[in-house]
């Protein structure tokens, strides 16, 4: 076929004991494509098992429990009892004994929402940043590169898996501890994914996004509905051995315009109301020390240092004021109060030189791949050579 991507064919002989040797091995993977697993084995040189058994116990339990749940409401009609409502609040306590977790997929801006999660301000300055097969600061082109060994990679670049807590009942390094456990099983070892804790809001919450495409085999991830449900049960048993809580929706909860959520966010979040906080009073002082002395004066407890910092009452974290944008750093202040505007300015990225740069010698991939060290030579290559230009 003259569509194919790969128009090239190769071909060599065995005996029939070698072949029932190669059919052997194959079933070990398990697969039935002999064709993909010999140019797997020739390029890479490796196959990797998952187990399953946890998982796969796991759902048998879940289905006795489904279907025990359905045997007792069939018998309770047949005795003229009703227990509907026993299995509602049960359902609705053990509900609460879990985290919420949400998946969308990334189909176009995949530099920006990796850059987006690895803001500094949302992980304790990347303190709270890992990823899997992959450095997160190269992670875009790192997953262009497996996706690009897809036959069929679909509309999708990479999906985005979010996993909120309940306020205040786990610490930082304890909810990364358990996103990277979800994110571990769920990509079952073969997809490369960032994972970053975001603590800069009322809730601490897990972000983690990992490549549509395995760099096993390079088959596409298949997200639906089942393969949803799936991820929030490992979510609720993770959760469950470690204690934690979910948040549900409330009853009849409908969703907000886009409009009503930028509203609500910046009326409630301890960012926004800082921000109209400098804002009004701005107006009103002579000086950056006489902002200072009016925030405190309203309640705000004022830490200084390197970076001035506020807390509101029943704020669990200071918020440094540069953190609020750049009309808010010191500098920025005090030409305001003085009336002088502020320039702002979108902050440049380096697009290339050595932030770009794939290292190779701690990648997993290129450890046990060929292929992709050669790629990533190469890639390393033209990378350093546009610093010269």
């Amino acid at each position: 076929m003259n569509n194919r991507k790969r128009n090239v064919q190769i071909k060599f002989r065995v005996m029939e004991e070698e072949r029932g040797l190669i059919e052997e091995k194959m079933k070990q993977v398990p697969t039935r494509n002999m064709e993909a697993y010999l140019r797997k084995t020739a390029i890479d040189g490796y196959i990797i098992q998952v187990d399953h058994s946890d998982i796969k116990k796991m759902t048998a339990e879940l289905q006795k429990i489904g279907g025990q749940h359905q045997s007792d409401c069939q018998k309770s009609k047949h005795d003229g009892k009703c227990v509907s409502g026993r299995y509602r609040r049960n359902q609705r306590s053990f509900k609460r004994d879990m985290a919420v977790t949400k998946i969308k997929p990334i189909k176009i801006t995949l530099k920006k929402a990796l850059e987006y999660i690895q803001n500094p301000n949302k992980t304790d300055d990347k303190m709270l940043v890992s990823s899997f097969g992959c450095s997160y600061e190269t992670a875009d082109i790192e997953f262009a590169f497996t996706l690009s060994q897809a036959l069929d990679m679909g509309n999708n670049l990479a999906h985005h898996l979010i996993q909120f807590f309940e306020p205040g009942e786990v610490s930082f390094e304890k909810a990364h501890e358990i996103g990277k456990q979800l994110a571990d099983v769920v990509t079952k070892g073969q997809y490369e994914y960032v994972l970053t804790t975001h603590i800069d809001k009322g809730h601490v919450h897990n972000h983690i996004i990992f490549c549509a495409v395995n760099f096993v085999d390079y088959h596409k991830y298949n997200s639906n509905k089942i393969s949803y449900y799936g991820i929030r049960n490992i979510s609720d048993r993770i959760c469950y051995e470690n204690g934690l809580s979910v948040i549900t929706p409330e009853k009849g909860r409908k969703g907000k315009s886009y409009i009503e959520y930028q509203m609500t966010k910046i009326g409630t979040s301890w960012k926004g109301k800082l921000k109209e906080a400098v804002d009004l009073l701005i107006t009103q002082v002579t000086d950056f020390e006489d902002l200072l002395e009016k925030l405190q004066a309203s309640g705000y407890e004022i830490k200084r240092g390197k970076y001035v910092s506020c807390r509101a009452p029943r704020q669990e974290r200071f918020t440094r004021l540069k953190t609020l944008g750049t009309d808010y750093t010191e500098e920025a202040i005090r030409k305001r109060i003085a009336g002088i505007k502020s320039r702002t300015g979108k902050k440049l990225t380096q697009e290339n030189g050595i932030s770009l740069l794939l290292d190779i010698e701690n990648n997993i991939k290129a450890q046990q791949s060929a292929g992709y060290e050669h790629w990533a030579k190469i890639h390393n290559l033209k990378q350093a050579a546009k610093t010269m230009n």
